[in-house]
């Protein structure tokens, strides 16, 4: 199961950066975020997200060059027409 998987994968990273504390592994175990975290899958799903990374500028999906001068003229663009 995935959110098996998940919390193998977590709890090695909490061990990995010394911060394994009782609240991080009883959060994991317990699937604490998995209600938000499922909200939120399903909220890109219902949004037509396709794989990560996905952007929106002004709820419309940004679909061009994702090279940094493209990418902030764009947002430039979207923030003077507001």
């Amino acid at each position: 199961m995935i959110l098996d998987a998940a919390e193998t994968v977590l709890g090695l990273f909490g061990t990995s950066i010394n911060h394994y504390s009782h609240k991080f592994k009883d959060d994991i175990s317990g699937h604490v975020y998995a209600p938000l975290i499922e909200e939120s899958l399903q909220g890109g799903i219902d949004s037509g997200v396709e794989g990560t990374p996905t952007f929106y500028i002004n709820e419309v999906r940004y679909e061009d060059s994702w090279d940094l001068e493209t990418f902030s003229e764009t947002i430039k663009r979207h923030l003077t027409t507001q």
